[in-house]
């Protein structure tokens, strides 16, 4: 779903926008579910096999994003042998997207349920990408 909604997006919708509406999409109903989430983070972290084991299925999910990153930005290539040959801004999208996923949700998940929104996170670190990665925001002297 995630990459069919990558090459449906509205063509005027820059590429790490209409990735991140993509995922959105995708994560809409995490907020309900943070209980299962924290503990399959929890689980992650605590077992390096299993976090091994995933990061397979992790790099093909990836790699089939950046061949639908390719295909709307008009990028796709092929190798001498005729397979494909993605270009390096599709894969470098497609792995940010992924890795900001997992900080998005790992962040979330740390809080206490109900004192963030998964959305609200997820926005920001999509926004603190688009933005170019600033500098970190200033310390909140509230502490809050």
């Amino acid at each position: 779903r995630v990459r069919r909604a990558v090459r449906e997006a509205p063509a005027a919708l820059p590429p790490l926008a209409a990735v991140l509406e993509a995922l959105a999409a995708e994560l809409a109903d995490v907020e309900e579910r943070h209980e299962i989430w924290s503990l399959r983070a929890t689980v992650l972290q605590r077992s390096p096999r299993l976090l091994v084991r995933g990061l397979g299925a992790h790099m093909a999910d990836e790699l089939e994003l950046a061949e639908a990153i390719a295909e709307r930005i008009g990028a796709e290539a092929r190798d001498p042998d005729g397979l494909p040959a993605l270009e390096l801004y599709p894969r470098l999208l497609a792995g940010v997207a992924g890795t900001a996923v997992r900080v998005a949700v790992e962040h979330w998940c740390s809080k206490p349920p109900g004192t963030a929104v998964f959305a609200d996170v997820f926005r920001e670190v999509f926004s603190q990408l688009a933005a170019g990665l600033p500098g970190p925001p200033a310390p909140d002297p509230a502490g809050t």
